[in-house]
C-alpha cells in the first residue's frame, strides 16, 4: 500500500510539473513572438530614420555640388573674360570674335546639352 500510495503521489507532482512546464513553455512562446515583433518594428523604424537620413545627405551634396559647380563655371568664364581682354590688349589687330575660330566654339551649345542632370 505503501508503495502504490509512493507511486500516486509521484504521479500527481509529475502532472502538476508536467502543467507548469506547458504553463512557462506557453508564457514563453509569447514573450519571444512579442519580442520578435518589437524587434520587428525597431528594425523598420531603423531602417525609415537611414533611408531618410540618405534623402536628407543626398539633398545636401547635390546643393553643394550645384554651388560647387556654379562657382567653377563663374570663375572660369570670368578667367575667359580676362584673358580675351588680355589678348585684345596684347594683340589689338587680331580677330578675337568666336565666329574666327569655328572649330573652338561649334560644340559648345552640344556639350551643354549632353550636360549630366545631378540626382
Amino acid at each position: 500500500m505503501n508503495f502504490m500510495s509512493n507511486l500516486t503521489n509521484d504521479m500527481f507532482r509529475l502532472c502538476d510539473e508536467i502543467a507548469a512546464l506547458r504553463d512557462e513553455r506557453a508564457t514563453l512562446r509569447s514573450n519571444l513572438a512579442e519580442g520578435r515583433e518589437n524587434l520587428r518594428e525597431e528594425v523598420s523604424q531603423t531602417r525609415r530614420d537611414l533611408q531618410d537620413a540618405r534623402k536628407d545627405l543626398a539633398r545636401e551634396t547635390r546643393t553643394e555640388l550645384e554651388d560647387f559647380t556654379a562657382k567653377v563655371r563663374h570663375t572660369v568664364g570670368r578667367l575667359g573674360r580676362q584673358m580675351l581682354r588680355f589678348d585684345r590688349a596684347a594683340f589689338p589687330q587680331a580677330n578675337h570674335r568666336q565666329d574666327a575660330f569655328p572649330e573652338v566654339f561649334k560644340d559648345r551649345k552640344v556639350a551643354r546639352m549632353k550636360r549630366a542632370p545631378f540626382f
